[in-house]
């Protein structure tokens, strides 16, 4: 029957996250002043409570107590690691890893707050800026594209994935982001137009890129980078 089901669902579900629910404590969770010896009395009785340890690491980050900070914002995530909302526990574990140079690590937590939450281009921004930093332009391209799901209009984001596909040999995808941009009324229409140039280069289309470029000179007479294109082209 239909209630046989959803009984079975619901023990299903709590059999999953139950463990989880029990850990989470969302009075604590809500509350914005709690203090370190409270934190640390409900930590003594309840090991496992995840708002404590969020709370608790977040405060320990801002008196600069960095390693302790990270033990108590590693132990957030795993006892709950759904919680992705202001001020989670992988925001500020990644913040530090970065400032202290475990780029790598901080870009993987970063990753894995991203895998559990939809439509947070601030998150994907940093994903890509630090993913560019470590040479992961696999995982720059799939954080660009997440990003412009979600912004499509954005000029710079345009701009910047038409270079990742360039430096990726994918020509076709770099000239509809550079087309992208130029439609989107860039205030440098000039290296708009040189860019589309050079994608459209790597695509093998000669006269489309030509034809940017002379626009591109049309605006900025001297741009010496879009005369270096041309004489490329031309000696080509």
């Amino acid at each position: 029957t239909v209630e046989e089901l959803d009984r079975l669902f619901r023990e299903h579900v709590m059999r999953e996250i139950g463990p989880y629910l029990a850990r989470l404590d969302p009075n604590l969770l809500r509350r914005s002043e709690v203090s370190e010896e409270e934190l640390r009395e409900t930590l003594a009785r309840h090991p496992e409570n995840f708002a404590a340890h969020l709370h608790l690491g977040r405060r320990l980050r801002t008196r600069g107590d960095t390693e302790a900070a990270l033990r108590h914002l590693r132990e957030a995530i795993r006892l709950f690691p759904f919680y992705t909302g202001p001020g989670n526990a992988y925001e500020a574990l990644a913040a530090i890893l970065e400032e202290r140079g475990d780029v790598a690590e901080a870009l993987q937590v970063l990753e894995q707050w991203a895998a559990r939450e939809e439509a947070n281009e601030a998150l994907e921004r940093r994903i890509i800026r630090l993913a560019l930093k470590l040479g992961r332009r696999d995982v720059a391209e799939r954080a660009l594209e997440a990003a412009l799901a979600i912004s499509p209009l954005d000029r710079d984001l345009q701009a910047q994935a038409g270079e990742l596909y360039l430096e990726q040999n994918q020509p076709e995808r770099a000239v509809r982001a550079f087309s992208a941009v130029l439609h989107l009324n860039p205030p440098d229409r000039a290296e708009a137009h040189y860019q589309l140039a050079r994608a459209l280069l790597a695509k093998g289309a000669r006269a489309e890129a030509r034809r940017e470029i002379l626009r591109a000179l049309e605006i900025a007479p001297g741009f010496e980078k879009a005369q270096a294109l041309l004489l490329k082209l031309v000696e080509n």
